[in-house]
């Protein structure tokens, strides 16, 4: 369906063949992962050995990027470009479906869990509601306004996208052994290792996301020099949309907490609204901010799932106190306020990518600092009294 009506939207830019056949290469891609390779990967995950997922994927990456430059300079076609990369992603279910059934004896004939299948609608919602929410700002963007400012939204999403994936990645590798101590029935352990785990999420993310704050604009500088078909100089998109996603990495820790507890049902209204009001929000907002319009409706679903998550655990789970992540908001407030003063005040000025190297170790260093001393401020003064 997407192949036949995505096209129609581009047709007077874009050749429909062109953009469909496109469509058909990058789907077969998602398509054999979800049938060949998810279930072989959460069994990994669920054994605590996502450490062989997160490494068959690096691998698959690094290979995949070399063989894209090959391409690139020697034929450059996005289609053959493509075509080859979803050749490689292609390894990854042999290499997950060899290592399992070597390593364990699974017997296929044993008849199903009901009552755990009952969740699998659920599970499903919040999947299809999450896809629906990771593409709703292209698709809007596409429809309403241009394929200039698509080119514009993944430009800046590439640095916002890496910093994500980072943190997502090491977050989820955490969520076996929460689901250990759900099981094990021991709170108190429970409270204390999840604590621990969302203040560390709540720091890196803190600290990654305020650096690409700074180097966002030299970057997307760099990146499009020469290039004259947009104004790719967004920097109030850039901002609300790195706040954006910050809110996202930061309450991963949540996500992955209720992901093990097995919530699913409980949760499915959070998961529902959260893609409702992003489409709704972008929608209305585009028609008077353009770009702007679509990171504000990303912004306020995002959070609004934030509070959800918050308001749900501080009933369910682990009942953790709210002192915490009062404590995380505000040092997170002050470590940001800090960062959109030197954003507006000082001008960066990068001219190359070896400048920008340079310029990026020097930020992160002064936003370790910075982010530690905020933390431990606050977090010594709030909860010394409590």
């Amino acid at each position: 369906m997407l192949m036949i009506v995505y096209p129609m939207f581009l047709a007077k830019n874009m050749n429909f063949g062109y953009v469909s056949s496109l469509i058909f290469i990058l789907s077969i891609t998602t398509l054999m992962q979800y049938m060949f390779s998810i279930t072989y990967k959460l069994f990994l995950q669920a054994n605590q050995k996502i450490y062989i997922s997160n490494f068959v994927s690096s691998a698959i990456v690094i290979i995949n990027l070399i063989l894209t430059i090959i391409i690139i300079c020697y034929v450059p076609s996005i289609h053959l470009v493509k075509i080859c990369s979803s050749l490689v992603f292609l390894i990854q279910p042999y290499v997950y479906n060899h290592y399992v059934k070597k390593h364990y004896q699974i017997d296929k004939n044993v008849e199903s869990n009901k009552v755990i299948l009952q969740e699998k609608r659920s599970g499903f919602s919040q999947n299809l509601a999450h896809f629906i929410n990771m593409n709703t700002d292209i698709m809007v963007i596409t429809i309403f306004l241009s394929l200039t400012e698509v080119s514009v939204y993944s430009i800046y999403m590439l640095a916002l996208t890496a910093l994500r994936s980072i943190i997502t990645t090491g977050a989820n590798s955490y969520q076996a052994a929460l689901g250990k101590y759900i099981a094990m029935n021991e709170e108190r352990l429970l409270r204390s290792k999840f604590s621990k785990y969302e203040l560390l999420i709540w720091f890196v993310s803190v600290v990654l996301f305020s650096t690409c704050l700074l180097l966002i604009n030299p970057f997307v500088n760099i990146y499009t020099s020469g290039v004259k078909d947009a104004n790719y100089y967004r920097p109030l998109f850039a901002l609300i949309m790195t706040i954006a996603q910050f809110f996202f990495s930061a309450r991963e820790s949540y996500r992955y907490l209720i992901l093990a507890g097995g919530k699913f049902k409980e949760t499915n209204f959070g998961a529902i609204m959260e893609a409702v009001i992003n489409i709704f929000v972008s929608i209305v907002l585009v028609h008077f901010w353009g770009i702007i319009g679509v990171a504000v409706g990303t912004l306020i679903a995002i959070v609004f799932r934030l509070i959800y998550f918050i308001i749900y655990l501080k009933n369910n789970i682990i009942f953790f106190k709210m002192i915490n992540f009062v404590a995380l908001i505000i040092s997170s407030i002050i470590v940001f306020t800090i960062n959109i003063i030197v954003y507006f005040v000082f001008e960066i000025s990068i001219n190359n990518f070896s400048s920008f190297f340079i310029w990026g170790i020097g930020i992160f260093l002064c936003e370790l600092v910075l982010a530690t001393l905020v933390f431990w401020i606050v977090y010594k003064q709030l909860t010394s009294h409590n």
